[in-house]
């Protein structure tokens, strides 16, 4: 597929009838076949001032239609900094496609804050701009909410190329559209590319609800040139079609006029369905619906069937046209390309037409998991602007795992980026700890039900008040003790950055001398006991440290302040800027080939008591000249170095009154005597 000049749909926001919030329900109404049509708001505040059962009354409902099941006073005006004067006299139409605009931005996996000061168009229409240049992120979409009650369909149904019945629906619809080239290479899930389309005005017809036949035929092959695409190329139409006698045969006859009659002997009939008789005619909102229907048709390759449709009109004959009404759910007709073309057209004349092709992402596998739960975690980071938002939010991703992620590897992975990486983060906050699609869904309901099997499993806590003063972050370097065979093993395996930083220390190692691979020992030593050699053990933590630095500040992690112990320091002082790698490379090399002379004869260890006792029972014992105090921690924590056996004894008495006494990972006695005879070796003109 080329991608030049092309647009792609990459985000969905909507609310339609039948409590349709989501792509994931909007596609399971179409994929079932529902009618989301109902006999009065289900949710009314004041049923007697509104509803007139049975009888026309000015400014009342009384037959079935596709309504908002929410109630239109309700927007979170906090959220979107609206105050409250302001908000009152909001049109609903407009609260609701707030809402909607934001979720179609959350949808495509932009957060709303990265558009601040780009170059991103909204229209509540057709948006052309994208294929100009003119934008590089544009919204379109449209919004619909009754005023009045409807008087056109005798039973409230939406019966598209059947009887006459135009059946009303209120809606509100966005989708996010960007260059598909920038889909691309920005890795953006794409439903749908839209291959090009026009617009045209009837011109004079016999009245203002009547539509020219001649002007919606060229419409459609202008459409199609346009979109460079064959007109008999195109599977499946979603007709404008109201309901209305003269309308739908008109515009079921120019369809076959410009797509139906040049189709060859051995394709398929053109497809034709209509979105209105799920839902109604949205009016305003229309245009917009069909599109989503379009996109995610072509997402799930599927045709969906018509509903209402009993027997047809006299006066479409759709054999003769190569036309045929979806009767039911089926998928994409073999040998088929994924064409759609969407139609809508004004009261007033105006019509467009757009065509839909389908998009084929590289490299997409499912792969399925087998239900166990993997020893490997992964955090769903989840947020949004208050707790009882929050609440709402998890519960919303619990039924999104459950009903739409399911046990599907690819999605799972790839909604857990999308939330961590590419959403919005507000000011509630919550991480939890997960390893598989059906661990995530118990993790997030034992959330919900405040389980305090969450306290290992989940984080939670909120952005820092601008009142507060700010928290700076702080790196901590620490010395010899922390290492352990095995360790980084994940990091060199999965992280690019990590791996070319470890790859190049190593090179550096052996221009200075080791013998050993810095790359091996972080993949595949077997020897478990090789890290804890001196010589190998300071210079791999201080490669680990290094790596992990570069590895965070490649994620925009950076720290206000570093601190470095022992070891560390050589890795906090090149992580500041005051040693380049190379020297600092050198150094930590040096350091751990002279410490190595010593490497057997000492060891470590941590006391968790208070220090001047500690210090006062060393300085009255027989080995005070035979154990140094190595550092002084805290006030309740020291480390002293020397001899294994003056250690093992003197910590013996303290560990029978309960003191603890922790043996540190480590075969040297250092910061101690014991280091004295390699001073002569370990100086600066080691380094050059």
């Amino acid at each position: 597929m080329s991608v030049d000049g092309k647009v792609a749909i990459v985000g969905i926001g909507c609310r339609f009838a039948d409590s349709i919030n989501s792509v994931y329900r909007f596609w399971d109404v179409l994929d079932k076949g529902m009618d989301c049509t109902t006999s009065i708001p289900p949710e009314p505040s004041d049923e007697v001032s509104y509803v007139s059962p049975g009888e026309k009354c000015p400014w009342k409902m009384y037959k079935c239609a596709g309504y908002l099941r929410k109630d239109q006073e309700y927007l979170d005006r906090e959220f979107f900094k609206i105050c409250p004067e302001e908000a009152n006299k909001m049109d609903p139409q407009v609260r609701i496609l707030l809402e909607v605009v934001w979720e179609s931005l959350q949808d495509a996996g932009i957060p709303a804050q990265s558009v601040h000061g780009s170059t991103t168009g909204v229209y509540m229409g057709m948006a052309a701009t994208l294929r100009k240049g003119e934008c590089d992120i544009a919204v379109a979409g449209g919004a619909s909410i009754f005023s009045q009650g409807d008087d056109d369909a005798q039973e409230g149904k939406g019966k598209t190329s059947d009887d006459s019945a135009r059946c009303r629906g209120e809606g509100v619809g966005a989708v996010v559209l960007r260059p598909l080239k920038r889909a691309i290479e920005d890795g953006d899930r794409v439903y749908a590319v839209i291959q090009g389309g026009t617009f045209s005005i009837d011109g004079r017809t016999s009245g203002i609800g009547q539509s020219s036949y001649e002007a919606q035929v060229a419409l459609l092959k202008k459409a199609c040139d346009d979109a460079k695409v064959n007109p008999e190329d195109v599977a499946f139409l979603d007709l404008h079609g109201t309901g209305t006698s003269v309308g739908d045969a008109s515009g079921a006859n120019a369809i076959g006029e410009a797509l139906g009659f040049i189709r060859r002997s051995d394709q398929n009939p053109l497809f034709l369905g209509s979105l209105k008789t799920n839902f109604g005619h949205a009016d305003a909102a229309a245009g917009v619906a069909v599109v989503i229907k379009a996109a995610l048709s072509l997402q799930n390759k599927k045709i969906s069937n018509q509903v209402q449709l009993s027997k047809g009109t006299e006066n479409v004959d759709l054999s003769t046209l190569n036309l045929c009404v979806s009767t039911e759910i089926t998928k994409w007709p073999s040998g088929a390309k994924q064409l759609i073309g969407c139609s809508s057209f004004g009261f007033d004349g105006a019509n467009d037409h757009i065509v839909l092709e389908g998009f084929e992402p590289k490299n997409r596998q499912t792969q399925l998991f087998n239900g166990k739960v993997t020893e490997k975690p992964s955090v769903l980071f989840l947020s949004a602007a208050s707790r009882d938002a929050l609440a709402q939010y998890l519960q919303k991703w619990e039924a999104f795992m459950a009903e739409v992620i399911r046990d599907d590897e690819i999605l799972y992975k790839n909604a857990l980026y999308t939330a961590g990486v590419r959403s919005s983060h507000l000011d509630h906050r919550v991480c939890i700890i997960i390893r598989s699609p059906s661990d995530a869904r118990n993790q997030i309901r034992l959330k919900l039900l405040q389980d305090v099997k969450t306290a290992t499993t989940v984080i939670e806590g909120q952005d820092r008040d601008t009142s507060i003063p700010v928290r700076r972050l702080v790196f901590v370097y620490p010395g010899m003790g922390s290492q352990w065979w095995g360790m980084a093993r994940r990091l060199m395996a999965e992280e690019l950055k990590f791996r070319s930083v470890i790859q190049n220390i190593d090179k550096i190692l052996t221009r200075c001398g080791a013998t050993w691979s810095l790359v091996h020992l972080l993949t595949a030593e077997d020897d478990r006991e090789k890290i804890n050699r001196t010589d190998v053990a300071q210079p791999s933590l201080f490669a680990v440290q290094v790596g992990l630095t570069e590895y965070y500040r490649s994620r925009g992690i950076c720290p206000d302040a570093i601190v470095g112990q022992s070891v560390g320091e050589v890795a906090a002082a090149h992580a500041a800027g005051h040693l380049t790698l190379d020297d600092a490379v050198r150094l930590i090399y040096i350091r751990g080939r002279e410490l190595n002379k010593t490497y057997g004869i000492g060891t470590m260890v941590a006391i968790l008591h208070d220090v001047e006792d500690i210090e006062t029972r060393l300085k009255n014992s027989r080995y005070d000249s035979e154990i140094d105090i190595a550092a002084v921690n805290s006030p309740t924590e020291i480390v002293l170095a020397g001899g294994y056996k003056a250690l093992d004894e003197f910590t013996a008495n303290l560990r029978e009154q309960g003191i603890k006494c922790k043996m540190l990972n480590v075969n040297n006695g250092f910061h101690s005597f014991q280091q004295e005879e390699i001073r002569s070796g370990y100086n600066i003109n080691g380094l050059h």
